[in-house]
């Protein structure tokens, strides 16, 4: 994973280097899931209604420990910089114009043996 090095230095580019130090094959497409948080659930549903077609899937429950809705924004990449970067902003924009904010995104790892 010599390409973990040319990630830019934010919290992004942290993880994915986390991400390839740790043994991740960062070059192998898995889901991304894009966590959106709101206070009511009919903010949860505008925004659902307005990224639905942006995304694999979406699904939205309530989150006990923020007693709040949450928001899965699920897309099927390669774990890239650029793309996660640019989904994440793009999908936060939307959830703000509808009250709510990004809380963060995850995958599951791929391991560079496995692949």
């Amino acid at each position: 994973m010599t390409r973990s090095a040319n990630f830019p230095e934010d919290e992004n580019g942290e993880v994915l280097r986390r991400m390839a130090s740790n043994g991740d094959n960062l070059e192998v497409p898995r889901n991304v899931d894009f966590e959106h948080i709101f206070a009511s659930v009919e903010e949860a549903l505008a925004f659902t209604a307005q990224v639905v077609n942006r995304t694999d899937t979406v699904s939205v429950n309530w989150y006990d420990e923020r007693s709040s809705w949450n928001v899965r924004v699920t897309r099927h990449m390669i774990p890239t910089h650029d793309g996660i970067t640019e989904l994440e902003l793009s999908l936060d924009q939307v959830a703000r114009k509808h009250g709510g904010k990004a809380d963060g995104w995850g995958c599951m790892q791929v391991d560079a043996n496995d692949s």
